[in-house]
């Protein structure tokens, strides 16, 4: 029997399951050695074994406290790096999904902000869909289309010496995307990373460096010709008139991805997607592609304060983003494209909202990857048993978070197709 990924492709043939782990199982990570507390503590040295219905397999492993603001809450984020030697000089590669070849490097995300632990995942898969969607999707870049086009992952059970850390997902890393490769300066991940009440995120500078609000994810150090390619995009969208702005932006960036990410994280609240997260990729840093990473803080819920509760449906795209130093709200790249792409906005969002971005389809993904974690593991995340007793606090953890989608979805769609921008 054949099984087919969320994209609908075949991932099973004949009797070679290439598919791990199955789309319903849920492995057991049991992690052996001390796990650090924050990212400055650097690596541990770790022992790492995983075991799914199909899969068994120890390695040794290094772990890393991952993420910003994340690294400060009790359940923390890891990435980890596998070895086949003690000495951790020889890389041990896996292969997982579909994803695009075997790795040694993963990222175990806790998701504390999101206790349904989808929101991430799903919105990914809902993007890979939509950048599928274009219509000259053969035309890109080859590397694009047979690398990861956006974040995918898979829930997991984790144990560390003993004790339960509940549920998280064992995802791919942020480097992992795009088919990108480290050793080409031309090849960048670049993403707004400053602190948003210190450096300005959304584009109302003109230089790259200021403030340290830019950082490359691909190289460990930023190569010079992405650093002035860079700036050249950001005084274009700072200093060029109108009719320069529609004529050639799209030398700059390329206009569809800007107006899939416009369109996408309209409706699915992800303002954090204007501000710290924005992502943008390139081949030959010169002409740059947007792209989404980082969904948890999605439909409704705060990406800063979930405990809150969740944003009310009407929420305002732009008008809801103001931060450090900036003179006017939202994002100046994005409220250019309103002013200057409307109809082109218009047009694509009429085909997105017909296809992939309907109701049905949102609704079912999140339905299926909340369908595989049962309801006695999303308890057992914030028991007093786990984690030692330190993850009691976790956000809203007591909502039906695959009711708050069906109750949220239909509502936030309707209010963007009223109110589109």
């Amino acid at each position: 029997m054949a099984i087919y990924d969320y994209s609908g492709n075949e991932i099973m043939s004949g009797s070679e399951n290439k598919f791990e782990p199955k789309p319903n199982d849920i492995p057991i990570v049991t992690i052996t050695g001390e796990l650090y507390s924050t990212k400055a503590e650097g690596d541990s040295n770790v022992v790492i074994s995983y075991k799914s219905t199909t899969l068994e397999f120890t390695d040794y492993a290094k772990a890393k406290v991952q993420g910003d603001s994340s690294q400060w809450y009790a359940k923390k984020n890891y990435t980890i790096k596998l070895f086949s030697d003690a000495n951790r000089s020889k890389k041990s590669k896996r292969l997982f999904r579909n994803w695009d070849k075997e790795r040694n490097k993963f990222v175990l995300k806790a998701n504390w902000i999101d206790h349904s632990h989808a929101r991430n995942i799903v919105n990914a898969r809902l993007w890979s869909q939509v950048m599928k969607a274009r219509p000259d999707y053969a035309q890109l870049p080859q590397a694009l289309r047979e690398g990861n086009l956006a974040i995918d992952g898979f829930p997991v059970k984790v144990f560390n010496n003993g004790v339960y850390l509940g549920i998280y997902t064992w995802n791919l890393p942020k480097d992992s995307l795009y088919g990108l490769d480290s050793d080409i300066d031309s090849n960048c991940i670049i993403q707004s990373d400053g602190d948003p009440n210190t450096s300005d995120l959304s584009m109302y500078f003109a230089a790259s460096a200021i403030n340290n609000a830019w950082s490359d994810e691909l190289h460990d150090t930023m190569p010079s010709i992405i650093n002035t390619n860079w700036t050249s995009v950001l005084q274009f969208v700072n200093e060029s008139s109108d009719s320069d702005f529609v004529a050639q932006i799209g030398n700059y960036i390329d206009v569809l991805s800007l107006i899939d990410v416009h369109i996408f994280i309209q409706l699915t609240t992800l303002m954090d997607q204007i501000g710290k997260n924005q992502t943008f990729f390139t081949y030959n840093a010169s002409k740059w592609y947007h792209s989404m990473y980082d969904m948890d803080g999605s439909w409704g819920l705060k990406a800063w304060n979930p405990a809150e509760g969740f944003k009310p449906t009407d929420f305002k795209f732009q008008e809801s983003y103001y931060g450090y130093g900036r003179t006017g709200y939202g994002n100046k790249l994005h409220k250019r494209l309103t002013d200057l792409f409307l109809t082109d906005i218009t047009s694509r969002y009429t085909q997105l909202r017909s296809s992939v971005l309907s109701e049905d389809n949102i609704v079912s993904e999140f339905e299926k990857f909340m369908g595989y974690i049962p309801p006695y593991l999303y308890a057992e995340d914030a028991a007093e048993t786990t984690g030692g007793g330190a993850f009691t606090e976790i956000p809203l953890a007591s909502e039906d978070h695959l009711r708050q989608i069906r109750d949220y979805v239909p509502k936030r769609l309707a209010y963007i197709d009223a109110n589109l921008k």
